[in-house]
């Protein structure tokens, strides 16, 4: 099994800021989650921190993007999202030597990967892996994947094109 490293220290105590995001996916509550975002922005202090509104069953994750300059950034759009930063329950960590592995087999089709820390909230005895990943380009499986046991004809015909693709991908790695 992975080893995981020395915890982070825990950061004090400060009042929750108002979020609508629970974390329960992974079984944090708001006061652990402000605990990790405190952490997150204190590592990333020149990037403003988001709930993404695609969230997995096996992680939390948030949006990173630069912070505008309000003076010299006044007219133009706010940044794209430069990366990821995920919090994963202990049974849901990933090794960073699979990360590393995974970018140098198949390059820019996996993520760049760095583990971040690990945090254990103060209600329960269960590890969380906190990591950062860059964002890939284009569309997410989730979002093409149905959300129905029923699927449209549509729906169907992405979901294989999506997949015959994946298989093409993968069946041409190994050539």
């Amino acid at each position: 099994m992975y080893r995981r490293p020395p915890i982070f220290q825990q950061l004090p105590p400060t009042p929750p800021a108002p979020s609508t995001c629970t974390g329960s996916n992974v079984g944090l509550d708001a006061e652990e989650l402000q605990t990790c975002f405190r952490f997150t922005r204190e590592r990333f202090p020149e990037h403003v921190l988001e709930e993404a509104a695609w969230q997995g069953g096996c992680s939390y994750t948030t949006l990173l993007r630069v912070k505008a300059n309000p003076v010299m950034d006044s007219s133009r759009e706010p940044a794209e999202p430069e990366f990821v930063v995920q919090i994963r329950p202990e049974r849901h960590a990933i090794t960073p030597s699979i990360g590393r592995y995974a970018r140098e087999w198949y390059a820019d089709l996996a993520p760049e990967f760095e583990e971040l820390d690990w945090f254990v909230p103060t209600r329960t005895i269960a590890m969380y892996q906190v990591c950062r990943m860059s964002l890939l380009p284009g569309t997410r499986l989730s979002e093409v994947l149905p959300k129905t046991s029923s699927v449209d004809v549509a729906t169907r015909g992405r979901l294989r094109s999506v997949l015959e693709g994946l298989a093409g991908f993968h069946a041409s790695s190994w050539e």
